[in-house]
């Protein structure tokens, strides 16, 4: 699937997330924030599944439209849950489902 990375962020208000640049999140940073985090339940995973997440970070190093494999997007999905509060986490997911 298709995604695009440069999709940014907003509040609930719809005015867009800025970081302390005062540029808009981008979906590209959430997603290679969780893929390189080590959090409590990523800190179990053996390093091969590291090594994964550290080389699926790399591939969207260029941001814009990428292809991710359904296996990626569950993935990203799932650490960004982990990572993340509701306001970025229910954006992230229906960026990452197309909607």
């Amino acid at each position: 699937m298709k995604i695009n990375l440069d999709q940014t962020f907003k509040t609930l208000n719809g005015v867009e997330i800025k970081d302390e640049e005062g540029k808009g999140i981008k979906l590209l940073t959430i997603c290679q924030n969780a893929l390189i985090s080590a959090g409590d339940q990523q800190q179990k995973e053996s390093g091969e599944e590291k090594a994964k997440r550290y080389q699926l970070a790399i591939k969207l190093a260029n941001g814009g439209e990428i292809e991710l494999t359904a296996e990626d997007i569950a993935k990203i999905k799932k650490l960004i849950g982990e990572s993340y509060a509701p306001i970025i986490v229910g954006q992230a997911y229906d960026m990452l489902e197309g909607k």
